[in-house]
C-alpha cells in the first residue's frame, strides 16, 4: 500500500435552507383523525394515507390477519352519503364492512360488504347523518393479502367531502406532498 501523495481540493459551496412547514388545510376541509387497528409502519403506509389525494400512496395493515380496520373520526358531527374505496388490488374482491357512530362505542352498520366478490374498487351509497366516526373494516381479501386502501373517498348532503387529516405535533407530512394531494384541497 502507498500513501496518497497528489493535492486535494476543498470546494466550499453556499446552500439557501428553506424551513419546512407543514401543510396547511384548505379553508372547506372536513377535519378527521384517521386511525387503524395496525399500520405496517416501516413501509410508511400510515393511516393517514387513505384520504391524502394521492392514489400512489396508501394505508396497509400490518400482516394479513383479519379483520382489520381503518377508522376516521371526524372534528365535527358531519352526513356522510357515501363512500368510494380504491382497493390496493381492485382486480380482487374484498369482503368488508362500513360502519358509522356518534360515540365510537355504539356502531351501526351504514354498509354490509361481507359476501362482496365484485373484483373491483367499491361505491357504496347510505346515509349516515351526523356520524362522528366511520369505520371500514376488512372482513376478508380474495388472496390473503393484506389489507390496504390507496384512498378513501367520502360525499355529503353538498357533494364530496374534503377530508384532511389532524395530525399531532411533529406528525404527519412537511412541505409539498404531492401534485394531487392535501397542499390543494385534501381528499377530494
Amino acid at each position: 500500500l502507498k500513501p496518497y501523495t497528489g493535492s486535494n481540493v476543498i470546494t466550499e459551496m453556499t446552500a439557501t435552507v428553506k424551513p419546512v412547514t407543514e401543510v396547511k388545510p384548505p379553508k372547506d376541509a372536513t377535519m378527521v383523525k384517521v386511525t387503524a387497528k395496525n399500520v405496517q409502519t416501516d413501509a410508511g403506509h400510515f393511516p393517514w394515507k387513505a384520504i391524502d389525494g394521492d392514489e400512489k400512496t396508501c394505508w396497509t395493515g400490518n400482516g394479513p390477519a383479519m379483520p382489520n380496520w381503518l377508522q376516521l373520526e371526524f372534528e365535527k358531527p358531519t352526513t356522510v352519503t357515501s363512500t368510494e374505496i380504491l382497493w390496493e388490488k381492485s382486480e380482487d374482491w374484498y369482503q368488508y364492512k362500513i360502519e358509522t357512530s356518534r360515540d365510537g362505542k355504539a356502531w351501526t352498520m351504514a354498509h354490509d360488504g361481507s359476501k362482496n366478490q365484485r373484483k373491483s374498487d367499491t361505491k357504496d351509497t347510505f346515509k349516515a347523518e351526523k356520524t362522528k366516526f366511520l369505520r371500514v373494516t376488512v372482513l376478508k381479501q380474495e388472496h390473503g393479502q393484506w389489507p390496504a386502501i390507496w384512498e378513501l373517498k367520502l360525499n355529503g348532503e353538498k357533494g364530496p367531502l374534503k377530508l384532511f387529516p389532524i395530525f399531532k405535533k411533529g406528525e404527519g407530512p412537511k412541505g409539498k406532498v404531492s401534485g394531487k394531494g392535501l397542499e390543494k384541497s385534501g381528499n377530494i
